[in-house]
C-alpha cells in the first residue's frame, strides 16, 4: 500500500456506502455498539468514524463513541484484510485515542482484548469504569434485552473491561510487533 490518510469527514456523497460498511462489520460482533441504525448515524454526523482512505475507498476506520467530557467509548475498528500490517491501525488508533482522556473498551473477544493491551489499554474494574465514565456501560453490555439482536449468550465473566488513560498510557510502541493471531505451534514442523 502506498498511501493513505486518516480523516472524520468524507463527502456526503459517500456517506451512505460508508454507514453500510461500518453496520456490515458490527452486526457480526455483538458486544459493540452502537446498537442502532440511529445510533451508528449519529455518530457518524458528530464526527466519530475515523477513516483511512486510500485512492478515495475507505480501507479501514475506528467508532468512538464520547461518554461524558472526559471519556470515549471504542466501539468498533476494522482494517481490510489485505492491508492489515500496514500501519492503518496505528494511524486509526492515534487519531482516535488523542481525542479524550479516557477511552473504554468492553469486550468479550480475547484476540480483541490482546490487541488493546498492546496498545496501552489496561483492564478496569466496573468500579473504576463508573468513576472514569460516571456511567455504567458494563451494565449496557450484559442486559439481554440490550445486547443486539436478543441474543445473550456472553457470560458476565468473559467480558473484559479495558481502558487508556493518556496520562498513563500515553506512549507508542513503534518497534513492537504486535501480538501474533495464529497460535504457537509446539515442536518442529518437517
Amino acid at each position: 500500500m502506498d498511501r493513505f490518510e486518516v480523516t472524520s469527514r468524507v463527502p456526503h456523497a459517500q456517506r451512505g456506502a460508508v454507514l453500510d460498511l461500518v453496520h456490515d462489520i458490527l452486526v457480526r460482533e455483538h458486544a459493540l455498539s452502537p446498537r442502532t441504525w440511529k445510533e451508528l448515524t449519529e455518530a457518524y454526523d458528530a464526527g466519530n468514524v475515523c477513516l483511512a482512505l486510500s485512492h478515495d475507498e475507505v480501507v479501514g476506520w475506528v467508532l468512538c463513541l464520547p461518554r461524558g467530557r472526559r471519556a470515549q467509548e471504542l466501539a468498533g475498528a476494522y482494517v481490510a484484510p489485505e492491508l492489515r500490517g500496514s500501519r492503518i491501525t496505528s494511524a486509526l488508533l492515534r487519531e482516535a485515542l488523542g481525542r479524550r482522556l479516557f477511552t473504554v473498551c468492553v469486550t468479550s473477544d480475547p484476540k480483541l482484548t490482546k490487541y488493546l493491551r498492546w496498545w496501552g489499554f489496561q483492564t478496569c474494574s466496573p468500579r473504576r469504569l463508573v468513576k472514569i465514565t460516571g456511567l455504567s456501560m458494563l451494565w449496557d453490555r450484559i442486559s439481554p434485552s440490550r445486547l443486539r439482536f436478543g441474543r445473550s449468550y456472553v457470560r458476565v465473566a468473559a467480558l473484559q473491561l479495558l481502558v487508556f488513560d493518556r496520562a498513563v498510557s500515553g506512549r507508542w510502541l513503534p518497534a513492537a510487533k504486535p501480538p501474533s493471531s495464529r497460535p504457537r505451534q509446539k515442536g518442529r514442523q518437517g
